[in-house]
């Protein structure tokens, strides 16, 4: 793990002094800042995640932002001063970070949430409508009326705001003995901390759904496929009259453990033509997935797999980015940085998801 900010050329500035100081907060914030910047590139979902495998070609994934998009990003939304030791080649090493450090902090989950960008907004919470869209057309006669469909306010769901904060202590000793690897431990060790605990929260929406969303795996069913078909239909039919623009070939992903990857690459190979559909029989895999998310925030022990429509009334609102404030505290002799974060989310239709249980 690597940090982009060089902390180490904060040591030509004058020991201890404001300049330092700043330089040092713009430093930690543009380390903490990245996850999020890449994101906003690629259009709110990290779908080149190195925990996706895609498997089929509707979930393609796009390439990463080069060089040209990181300078854009950073003169539009991301102004970094140029004649600061931290920011120097910024750009450039913005973008060895996408292509190889990304991978290690956990983004897959984006791909399952409908962005709301609350940022820069004066709302507190967004709405969502988790009833049927209410819009029927039929056949009418030369001059009748035509009904006006309403949304019915009891089908609302309000998601609010929660504001999430932690912080860390840059002592000074650390900056007199040139201690910049500590530095940057702590920076990055802090950065990985807010995305897990982020990622946590996300897919525990998913794995805190009660048995009403199961789908029994079937008897006989050695590979998997058949039910997997079956669960992705009854996802498919479930949409119906709700108007999320959902077909039969609409991409679906699937969202497991670690320690149930191979069981779920075996089941994806069971396609038509494939030599372990043709010694072995069995339903080949017909529903369309997107790709395969595995993640340690779901249990080992986990029943089943999670199966998972994205978007539509799967919903995420960002308020405000991960940023920090600094203080001074000559007590303890160190700089104190407090972050804070504003993010919510919601499964506000849980037709959407399924728990494929294991056979």
């Amino acid at each position: 793990m690597s940090a982009v900010a060089k902390f180490h050329a904060l040591a030509s500035l004058p020991m201890q002094t404001e300049q330092q100081r700043k330089a040092l907060a713009a430093a930690v914030n543009l380390e903490l800042s990245l996850p999020g910047m890449f994101l906003d590139m690629a259009g709110g979902k990290a779908a080149n995640d190195a925990r996706v495998t895609v498997t089929s070609a509707a979930g393609a994934r796009p390439a990463l932002p080069n060089l040209d998009a990181v300078k854009s990003a950073l003169r539009v939304k991301y102004p970094t001063a140029t004649d600061t030791p931290q920011s120097s080649n910024v750009a450039a090493r913005i973008d060895q970070w996408f292509h190889t450090g990304l991978a290690e902090i956990d983004l897959a989950w984006t791909n399952l949430f409908r962005l709301v960008d609350m940022r820069g907004g004066n709302q507190d919470a967004f709405e969502i409508y988790t009833g049927e869209f209410p819009v029927q057309f039929k056949q009418r006669a030369p001059g009748e009326k035509i009904e006006i469909a309403r949304v019915p306010a009891e089908t609302e769901l309000q998601v609010k705001y929660v504001k999430y904060g932690a912080g860390i202590g840059i002592q000074d000793d650390w900056l007199r003995y040139n201690k910049w690897w500590t530095v940057a431990d702590v920076t990055l060790g802090f950065r990985t901390q807010a995305w897990d605990q982020k990622a946590a929260n996300h897919y525990g929406l998913f794995t805190g759904l009660g048995s009403g969303i199961n789908f029994a795996h079937i008897a006989g069913d050695d590979f998997g496929t058949e039910t997997l078909n079956a669960a992705a239909a009854s996802i498919y039919r479930a949409q119906q009259g709700k108007g999320t623009a959902v077909s039969a070939s609409t991409p679906l992903w699937i969202v497991t453990s670690p320690e149930k990857v191979g069981y779920i690459s075996r089941m994806l190979e069971v396609t038509r033509g494939s030599l372990i559909a043709g010694y072995h029989g069995g339903e080949p895999l017909i529903a369309q997935i997107a790709g395969v998310i595995a993640t340690s925030h779901v249990a080992a022990d986990d029943a089943g797999y999670y199966l998972v429509l994205p978007g539509r009334k799967i919903a995420r609102g960002v308020w405000q980015d991960l940023q920090v404030e600094e203080n001074r505290d000559i007590y303890k002799q160190a700089d104190d940085m407090v972050g804070t974060e504003q993010y919510n989310a919601i499964v506000a239709d849980t037709s959407q998801v399924r728990r494929v249980l294991f056979g």
